[in-house]
């Protein structure tokens, strides 16, 4: 007999798991994060293929390292967005809707958009493609991290 009365039970007490709530990565969120990858592997084409152009006012060695350094930030950036939502973390897929809402939103004010990007690319069409299909890329990652089955992860 215990010393106390009053004292709270010893036992182990732990969660159970929840059974509808599936406990592996669906196949939507893994795609998704996949498809991030896709995403600046096209993102790094683009940045190599401008490396070459040198800017007004820098040198070639400077325009390189800027774009050397711009393709290393968007690596570790995209690395951190993918493991956070590889871990199942909501906010990350809330943050991307939120950043993807705001791109959408600034559409209208790029209503010249073609013209700005051929500008912007030096008159390639290539890259403007390029750049339009990394877009919807974006989109289509946001889609799929909002299907049923991925909500239900995320919330778990």
């Amino acid at each position: 007999m215990p010393s106390n009365l009053y004292a709270p039970p010893v036992a182990v007490v732990s969660e159970m798991p929840s059974l509808d709530t599936p406990s592996i990565r669906p196949r939507h969120v893994t795609f998704a994060v996949w498809l991030l990858w896709v995403n600046v592997l096209l993102g790094i084409f683009v940045q190599v293929a401008r490396l070459g152009i040198a800017k007004p006012g820098l040198s070639p060695g400077t325009t390189i390292a800027i774009g050397l350094i711009g393709i290393c930030v968007g690596v570790a950036l995209v690395y951190w967005v993918a493991r956070k939502l590889s871990q199942g973390r909501d906010w990350m897929r809330i943050a991307l809707l939120v950043l993807s809402l705001l791109g959408i939103c600034i559409l209208p004010f790029l209503w010249r958009y073609r013209a700005i990007a051929m500008a912007a690319y030096g008159g390639s069409t290539l890259r403007v493609v390029v750049e339009m299909t990394r877009i919807v890329i974006g989109w289509f990652v946001v889609g799929l991290l909002f299907t049923t089955q991925s909500r239900a992860w995320f919330r778990r």
